[in-house]
């Protein structure tokens, strides 16, 4: 019978308990280290390792979140961290960090590496190529159409794991800056403030939406998709995710036992028997106002926000009395048989049991009684006297002779040893230890090179680096281009700018739709190098875009943007090459930027990184995203359609979110491929850091246009270009995270 995973939240030892009696087949948590969710309590090493023993002996596993993005000096932490969770029997690795393939591979072998919901895997491509690194399980996009899941499955053979209840995101997980640039704490670190939850007033072509009505267009209603459960299972879904590490154990044991429910009993009987009571405990254990089953049978749509309150639902005081009394009151403990063998004359054996695993302990030989007998039932009640152990005792078995005087003392301490030993017996097949590069296995005696902790404070660390006189530098601009007035603005600046150091990258929409189509052939006129930028998102279903743009960079030589491992995979299984690594694919780390310079003739330097966290990757080819309005977030949801239903893009992009403090974000419809790009109200400039990267060594820079005209794109070119003293042309702009990182 095909098996399905109920998949668990534990944000603490509370919750873990909660998840284990209420019948999880697996949980995910996290570390006090690296997890995504650190406004959780989370768990201390002994605490893991702890909760591991429980799970593999009741025949349970732990996925160990590890989904963060991981800077260069936290990097030396893993070993230690990792180490004692691998050897306990650690059954998966939930990552993002694309860094992180190659090192868990290497230092710990036989690991299985599930990629997160963070990685954005939206079609095959992204998928097939973490199967060929050799990722076992993933997580994919949680705004994919069952339609699509099941295109997933049946392409890769890989295993599915999907969330099916509770909190979503408005953007497509891991493409979030919003939380970042707004305040300072990233999503891609575990630190997400929530902000898709605030209020934001629409702005259409500079009238103010329903003035007086509070708004939350980009707050999305919860999941609850427990009444699709067996369309989940027949899509091919192997693993059904419950979100809520930050949740109650009360959350936890209350929607574990009911999806339990439902898949074990669509699995046996081909129905799903969810009542009207399983309903009402999960509307009433910390849901939203609103609920829908996801993207699962929707690509968008204003039912799907919550767009006058993004409250939860009042908690019922009566349904957590009744998981605590009902489900949570169980204690999930290994069933064992006890076997208990006291004769005159022979030794003591007492035997634990657990199917083919037992563990016997032979003791002394009993003595006669001298007064009063010890009977069967005291036997009994002693040797059943599991305690706190991960056990009790289904069954015991005692064979006993009439005149034996068995001491409780000595009863309890065979009982002890025997429950020892059958838990190190159940345990054995779970550890494991981490490669030893200096044993006999590996005859040169050669030790793998440590990482070297860095030094804490970056400032002392680069005071006396050798600076590159800025005459020797030969700068390049890569300029991404997203309207047509912005590249007949950089055409008519050809004359007086050093077109050397110029590549016009245009976006691949331009040209698809014939709005641009001319625009290659104009720039190389002008003498200016041209590449393709490819959308944010591509998605299963677009087969005549995907053929028409690889035919179109087969017959134009040119360089291309990719921003995520679905674009990354498809030019390469097309033999095409020439391809530059966005920032939104995370060289956060040296191993991670390996991994991009294997694949990529270029990479960008992560946004959310600080100039001297920069330097730290050693690494002075990198491309600097120099200016640009940052796309706080790509969502398969739609600002347009929720506020006045699709128009297919015939009015343009017509709408700004304006925020608490008056700001006004710009929103941008990809009709053609159906999703919403948000964009900060402020560029990104790194102009006053402009010269020390210079010096520095740093000679790539990138510059974004996405909303500007063609008079503020001549001006930003020119500062940049031409090298002279004039102030910069923006006076409201941000430095980003270029000074300080973020948390």
């Amino acid at each position: 019978m095909k098996k399905v995973e109920v998949l668990a939240p534990a944000g603490n030892m509370q919750c873990f308990k909660a998840a284990m009696n209420a019948g999880a087949d697996a949980v995910y948590m996290a570390g006090k280290s690296f997890g995504a969710r650190a406004g959780a309590e989370n768990f201390t090493t002994e605490e893991y390792v702890t909760c591991l023993d429980l799970a593999h002996i009741l025949g349970k596993k732990i996925y160990l979140t590890l989904n963060t993005l991981i800077k260069e000096r936290e990097w030396s932490e893993l070993q230690a961290f990792l180490q004692p969770l691998y050897e306990s029997g650690l059954d998966g690795v939930i990552f993002q960090d694309l860094g992180l393939i190659g090192y868990l591979k290497s230092e710990f072998p036989g690991l299985p590496l599930h990629a997160s919901t963070q990685m954005t895997i939206t079609d095959s491509h992204s998928a097939l190529a973490l199967k060929e690194l050799g990722v076992e399980r993933i997580v994919p996009a949680r705004e994919l159409s069952l339609k699509e899941m099941k295109k997933l499955k049946d392409d890769t053979g890989l295993e599915i794991e999907c969330f099916v209840h509770g909190a979503m995101c408005y953007c497509y997980s891991g493409q979030c800056f919003f939380s970042s640039f707004l305040g300072g704490r990233s999503g891609n670190r575990g630190r997400c403030a929530g902000t898709c939850r605030l209020p934001f007033k629409p702005v259409q072509n500079g009238r103010v939406l329903n003035e007086c009505r509070e708004q939350y267009p980009l707050s999305l209603k919860d999941m609850n998709c427990i009444d699709i459960v067996p369309e989940l299972i027949d899509a091919g879904i192997d693993s059904f995710k419950i979100e809520g590490r930050l949740k109650s154990p009360e959350y936890v044991a209350g929607t574990v036992s009911i999806y339990k429910k439902a898949v074990d009993s669509y699995l046996e009987t081909g129905k799903s028997s969810i009542d009207k009571r399983d309903r009402e405990i999960l509307s009433t254990l910390y849901l939203r106002s609103g609920v829908i089953d996801g993207y699962y049978h929707r690509h968008n749509g204003n039912e799907m926000v919550t767009l006058d309150s993004p409250s939860y639902n009042n908690r019922s005081d009566a349904t957590a009395d009744h998981v605590k009394d009902k489900i949570m009151s169980r204690e999930a403990k290994l069933p064992i048989t006890i076997e208990g063998y006291f004769k005159y004359g022979e030794p003591v054996k007492v035997t634990a049991g657990s199917g083919e695993i037992k563990a016997v302990v032979e003791g002394d030989l009993p003595d006669k009684a001298l007064n009063r007998a010890t009977t069967r039932e005291e036997v009994i009640k002693q040797l059943g006297k599991t305690g706190d152990t991960y056990f009790k005792a289904s069954r015991i078995d005692v064979e006993l002779d009439d005149d034996l005087f068995l001491p409780v003392k000595k009863l309890n301490e065979y009982r002890r040893m025997a429950l020892e030993e059958l838990e190190a017996g159940l345990l054995s097949s779970h550890r494991r230890m981490c490669p030893d590069y200096s044993s006999s296995d590996n005859p040169a005696g050669e030790e793998k090179p440590k990482k070297e902790i860095q030094p804490s404070d970056s400032s002392e660390r680069y005071i006396s680096e050798r600076r590159i006189p800025e005459s020797v530098i030969s700068e390049t601009f890569l300029i991404t281009i997203q309207e047509r007035e912005q590249a007949e603005a950089i055409c008519s600046l050809a004359d007086d700018i050093d077109k050397d150091k110029l590549t016009a990258f245009l976006y691949y929409d331009l040209i698809a739709s014939g709005k641009g189509s001319d625009l290659p052939g104009r720039l190389k006129e002008k003498g200016i190098r041209t590449g393709i930028v490819l959308p944010r998102i591509l998605r299963a279903g677009e087969e005549a875009y995907y053929k028409s743009l690889v035919e179109y960079l087969k017959n134009h030589e040119c360089q291309v943007l990719v921003h995520n491992l679905e674009q990354m995979h498809l030019l390469s299984e097309e033999g095409i090459g020439r391809m530059i690594a966005d920032y939104t694919l995370y060289g956060y780390n040296k191993s991670a930027l390996a991994f991009l310079r294997e694949r990529f003739d270029m990479v960008t330097a992560p946004v959310e990184l600080s100039a001297y966290q920069i330097y730290d990757l050693e690494d002075r080819d990198l491309v600097i995203p120099i200016y640009g309005h940052i796309p706080m977030m790509v969502s398969a949801n739609c600002i347009n359609n929720t506020l006045a239903g699709c128009d297919k893009g015939k009015k343009g992009n017509s709408y700004v979110l304006r925020d608490r403090y008056k700001k006004e974000h710009y929103v941008k419809s990809f009709c053609l491929h159906c999703y919403n790009e948000i964009y900060n109200a402020i560029p990104n400039s790194y102009h006053k850091k402009f010269n020390e990267l210079k010096a520095r060594g740093f000679s790539n820079f990138k510059i974004d246009l996405t909303v500007e005209d063609a008079a503020e794109t001549s001006e930003i070119i020119r500062y940049y270009l031409e090298e002279t003293d004039m102030a910069f042309p923006l006076t409201e702009y941000t430095t980003g995270h270029i000074d300080k990182g973020v948390l």
